[in-house]
């Protein structure tokens, strides 16, 4: 009877609690084999929920009369099922299956486990918690598993599909604005930096030769505008790159009696180029 199985969204109820889990399982209805193959199968203390990427389904405990495992020949491999005899269905809810005509359903364990789960589910069936803590509503249950069935199968993928798209467009969208942003703040300090610069120099008689040293070498840290690299200059890299360096350093010079250490400018330069990086070869 695999029209006993409903669609479900896989949501434990208040007051439900999972028992144990395991992948690998198929459902056959009877001893036909079905679509639902190699999933993942939970028991909790009111039902049994299988589930793989597209689809969840479920198994009331309340529905099952009966349990009881069989190992199962086929070709080469052993395969354990568990099979379920179960009752007639007392309310019709949206399910993989239009009708049955067997009165069990088998759970094929691929990939070991039978075992512990006959054990458990015995232990479940002897207890029967669904009864005295009842599931939600079957209103609120009806609509979850009606908008499941929506979102299964074909369109459902797509659906997920074009919703991941819209997200990473979203993303990358924003990041290439933060980026736009961010470059034009830069060119906005650079300008800011060259109208200080030269009203500093106006302006050097009222300053001291401390505050001037210290003062330039903020502006230092600004950046070089548009630094010479090797693919702009081509063969006159060297060439252009040597002229970049003696007029950044020249003022520096200036201010500490032509004498710096040559670790100094290598930090200097490549601080002001930002991320155009040279190395000592050059």
């Amino acid at each position: 009877m695999a029209d006993r199985l409903a669609w479900t969204d896989g949501q434990l109820y208040v007051g439900e609690a999972l028992v144990t889990s395991q992948n690998g399982v198929s459902i056959n209805d009877g001893s036909e084999k079905t679509d639902i193959q190699k999933g993942s199968i939970e028991l909790t203390s009111h039902r049994i929920l299988w589930k793989d990427k597209s689809a969840q389904v479920e198994l009331p405990l309340s529905s099952i009369i009966y349990c009881e495992k069989k190992r199962c020949f086929n070709h080469i491999k052993v395969r354990a099922r568990l099979i379920c005899t179960l009752s007639k269905s007392q309310t019709k809810r949206p399910d993989p299956f239009a009708s049955s005509a067997h009165d069990e359903i088998q759970f094929e364990f691929r990939d070991g486990g039978c075992n512990e789960f006959f054990r458990l589910i015995q232990e479940e069936l002897a207890k029967k918690r669904w009864s005295v803590q009842p599931a939600k509503s079957t209103t609120t249950m009806n609509a979850a598993m009606s908008d499941r069935s929506h979102r299964t199968g074909i369109s459902g993928i797509e659906n997920h599909l074009q919703h991941q798209l819209n997200v990473q467009h979203q993303s990358i969208s924003g990041a290439f604005q933060d980026f736009n942003n961010l470059m034009q703040q830069a060119k906005d300090m650079f300008n800011i930096s060259k109208t200080i610069a030269n009203k500093s120099q106006e302006q050097r008689s009222d300053l001291t030769s401390d505050e001037t040293i210290r003062f330039r070498s903020y502006l230092l840290s600004l950046g070089i505008d548009n630094p010479v690299t090797k693919e702009s200059a081509g063969s006159q890299y060297h060439v252009s790159l040597a002229r970049e360096v003696a007029s950044l350093l020249e003022k520096s010079l200036k201010d500490t009696n032509d004498i710096m250490t040559l670790s100094d400018v290598f930090c200097r330069i490549n601080r002001a180029r930002g991320y155009e990086l040279i190395s000592p070869e050059d």
